[in-house]
């Protein structure tokens, strides 16, 4: 393995792992405070549970961009000695 594979793996790590908390914390919030409104939307209204579905996934993505971005840059300003 060179240098720089081994010097990005630990970001890797912690990045996938970061992921793994905020998708699962995402997933159970929409499912808490959302799954009943959004089954009833499919069931009656499936067109708009289509639209809401991919407004739902195209926001968690971009929110968990921005913020696994900031948060990683935060931890990352932590690490490194002043």
């Amino acid at each position: 393995m060179n240098r720089e594979f081994k010097a990005s793996l630990p970001q890797f790590a912690l990045e996938l792992a970061l992921y793994a908390v905020l998708i699962t914390a995402y997933y159970l919030c929409v499912l808490h405070f959302l799954g009943d409104s959004l089954a009833r939307l499919y069931l009656h209204h499936r067109r708009t549970y289509a639209g809401v579905a991919l407004t739902l996934i195209v926001t968690q993505g971009l929110l968990l961009e921005v913020l696994t971005r900031l948060l990683l840059e935060w931890l990352v300003r932590r690490r490194r000695p002043e």
